[in-house]
């Protein structure tokens, strides 16, 4: 008996192993809870743009008298206005050439107020070259007053009892920037030369007032010539030089001098090439500087009260610039 139920229990066993598993019932993944439909994101308001205010339109302002000092080398500016003024062209536009040139840097070369402080602030940081900064300074901002003191063997000075008091006596030669008397005075020798760069200009030093050559462009009759020179004191001769880019880059192309470690003079370096750069542009073998900077007026002009021919191609002093901030400044 004890055997027989040992066997049923093996049997029993035997098929509860080889009975065929369940399959278990697979569980479906849950469905994937959709995304939320992105909402559409409003663009950006747009930026205002800032619009900077509009230059107030300045009153119309004729401007002081120009002066009518007359030094041993040069006159100022209001000396040549007495007869180059009340210009027109053939349009009817006013080119007369005090109105043009003393709202120009030029005219203003000493006045600027930023070239002052930096005048001072070089002094300030070197005082032991004060004399070498203010005469270098001086020689293309202050020139007439300058070549004036330099023609006596003096530096020149900027600052203190220098040219920009009113005491000096050669503060309105130096308050007259960049003058008539000075550009139509330089000598054709030399120029494009190395010497002739960094003030390097050459003006006859010999002659004395009343026989003082003015160049300009143009052919002067000797009648003209006469009454030019009994008016001013200086005689006009053609000079085609004053056309030249030669002429300008006498102020610049300026090499300044810097200072080592130590303060001391150490060398030069090129502060402006502007006469370079244009050298080496398209425009060094087409058009010289005054092409650009003293355009043409519109047909003949009538370049004196006093008569004489009128002239064609004659130059606008207006020399245009990139300095209109400084001029709005001064305005």
């Amino acid at each position: 008996m004890k055997k027989t139920c040992t066997v049923l229990l093996f049997v029993v066993l035997l098929l509860a192993a080889c009975a065929p598993q369940a399959t278990p019932i697979a569980t479906p993944p849950a469905s994937p809870t959709p995304a939320p439909a992105p909402s559409a994101t409003p663009p950006p308001p747009p930026t205002a743009t800032t619009v900077p205010p509009e230059m107030p339109t300045p009153e119309p302002f004729e401007g002081l008298p120009l002066p009518t000092e007359q030094g041993t080398l040069f006159s100022v500016s209001g000396a040549c206005a007495l007869c180059h003024k009340d210009m027109v062209d053939e349009s009817g536009a006013d080119v007369s050439i005090d109105t043009f040139w003393r709202s120009t840097m030029l005219a203003n070369a000493s006045r600027d107020p930023y070239w002052q402080a930096s005048v001072r602030g070089e002094v300030l940081s070197n005082p032991a070259l004060a004399p070498v900064i203010e005469d270098k300074c001086a020689a293309c901002h202050m020139p007439m007053a300058r070549f004036t003191a330099a023609a006596e063997d003096e530096a020149g000075q900027v600052l203190e009892e220098g040219f920009l008091d009113p005491d000096n006596e050669l503060h309105t030669l130096a308050m007259d920037g960049v003058s008539c008397t000075l550009c139509h005075q330089i000598e054709e020798t030399g120029l494009g030369e190395t010497s002739s760069f960094s003030a390097g200009y050459m003006i006859d030093v010999e002659l004395s007032m009343g026989q003082r050559l003015n160049y300009g462009p143009n052919q002067i009759n000797e009648q003209q010539a006469a009454v030019m020179q009994g008016a001013s004191g200086f005689i006009p001769v053609q000079g085609q030089h004053i056309q030249r880019a030669e002429l300008c880059a006498t102020c610049h192309t300026l090499y300044t001098p810097y200072v080592d470690a130590e303060g001391q003079v150490a060398g030069e370096f090129p502060e402006q090439m502007a006469y370079f750069e244009w050298l080496a542009s398209d425009y060094g073998q087409t058009i010289a500087c005054q092409g650009c900077h003293m355009p043409e007026a519109e047909g003949a002009v009538q370049s004196s009260i006093t008569g004489g021919p009128a002239r064609t191609a004659f130059s606008k002093h207006v020399f245009v610039g990139g300095n209109a901030y400084i001029l709005q400044v001064l305005r």
